[in-house]
């Protein structure tokens, strides 16, 4: 089996390229006003390149044996299964995929109620006594 430089591949994949995602959907399609969704792409990334790259690593040591030569951590059949990286991947990939999924369908409630998205949002008077005059005194 062919040796790869997976140390490289993680670079790119899980910090590179998820960088310009991130960025990508925080900036330009305004992501950060969704509270939690850049949260669950980072985990879907994340985990989504470790499990690729684990594809191309050398196998446990540990794992491998005349019956499982790939060192397989969950073994079907032959040739395929999971190893360690994958399986401990997959709990992330799950939680990142249903974070998404949350943070978009609240989003998509406020906006029909009519509400802001960000959290924590005030007004700019800071009571209906003063209305904004005593702002900043203590």
């Amino acid at each position: 089996m062919p040796r790869h430089p997976s140390q490289l591949y993680e670079a790119f994949l899980e910090g590179a390229l998820l960088f310009v995602v991130m960025w990508w959907l925080a900036t330009r399609l305004g992501w950060l006003k969704t509270p939690g969704a850049l949260i669950g792409v980072f985990l879907v990334g994340y985990g989504g390149g470790r499990s690729l790259v684990e594809m191309v690593r050398q196998p446990d040591r540990f794992l491998t044996s005349p019956d499982n030569p790939l060192g397989l951590a969950v073994q079907w059949g032959t040739t395929s299964g999971l190893t360690t990286g994958q399986l401990l991947s997959l709990p992330m990939l799950v939680t990142g995929i249903a974070v998404v999924l949350w943070a978009r369908r609240s989003a998509e409630r406020a906006r029909a109620r009519g509400r802001s998205t960000a959290p924590g949002r005030r007004s700019r008077r800071c009571c209906r006594s003063c209305g904004g005059r005593d702002r900043g005194r203590s």
